[in-house]
């Protein structure tokens, strides 16, 4: 298939899901969005935007991905398809995405929503091994379907929820308020600066220094670093509801694939 899919990821939900899609769609070009080069994504076909629900919306890095990078290419697309991971519901974001889309000339053919382990410690607990492998095996079976309709070209949009176009123009306005939650991480003496928090930032808001790491105020709030810090060295300065609690990411897609990607 002439396509590329792009994904936004944290923890790693995101981008198991998207890698997933891409082994069963047979689509070779499957990167992070802040990897997205133009060269690479002209001539594509078929399109396929692969990232979480954050607050209810989509992590505000798409709006810089739709309007600066997708909108100035205008791709003659033939299909273009959003998968959206939620710790149990996306509510607008759907509805969000496919407004920012059509803002930038650009109209989803089918979106669909699978529901992985809520990373978001600051207010949720992780489930313990067992609760994730069951909700990542139902994870798996649910994105191998949505591959299968993808493969299909199956157009499936989502309903509009009331209040869809105030949550849109929400979103618009308020989406920087997060940005410097930042503020809100420390690093203390088990940081061994070995750099993985740099790599896993879907936003590069983290850059080594020569004693620790340093943020830079353009945070989602993913918790990739804290959830990647092999040492447990980044913490928050106000203790989470129910305490510190690490996901080691949907270590079951692996599994039941059989891949190592």
């Amino acid at each position: 298939m002439n396509g590329g899919i792009f994904y936004f990821s944290g923890a790693g939900n995101s981008e198991a899901v998207a890698r997933k899609i891409a082994h069963e769609t047979s689509i070779e070009l499957c990167l992070r969005m802040a990897d997205a080069e133009e060269e690479r994504m002209k001539g594509i076909k078929t399109l396929g935007l692969v990232f979480p629900a954050y607050y209810g919306v989509p992590p505000a890095y798409l709006i810089h991905f739709i309007h600066d990078v997708l909108a100035p290419l205008a791709l003659e697309l033939d299909y273009l398809f959003i998968v959206i991971t939620h710790g149990g519901g996306p509510a607008y974001t759907a509805a969000v995405t496919e407004m920012l889309l059509q803002d930038a000339g650009y109209a989803a053919s089918y979106t669909a929503g699978v529901r992985m382990v809520d990373t978001y410690i600051p207010l949720f607990r992780v489930p313990n091994r067992t609760k994730q492998d069951v909700i990542n095996r139902n994870a798996y079976d649910k994105v191998k379907s949505i591959a299968s309709e993808i493969r299909e070209q199956k157009i499936r949009v989502s309903i509009r929820w009331p209040l869809s176009r105030t949550a849109y123009r929400v979103f618009l306005r308020i989406h920087g308020l997060r940005y410097d939650k930042d503020r809100t991480f420390t690093v203390d003496q088990r940081c061994t600066r070995c750099g993985l928090c740099v790599r896993v930032c879907p936003v590069g808001n983290i850059s080594l220094t020569d004693t620790s790491i340093t943020y830079h105020s353009a945070c989602e709030r993913c918790f990739a670093c804290y959830h990647h810090c092999p040492t447990h060295a980044i913490t928050l300065t106000h203790r989470p509801l129910h305490g510190y609690q690490y996901y080691p990411g949907p270590v079951y897609f692996k599994k039941l694939s059989g891949e190592n990607s």
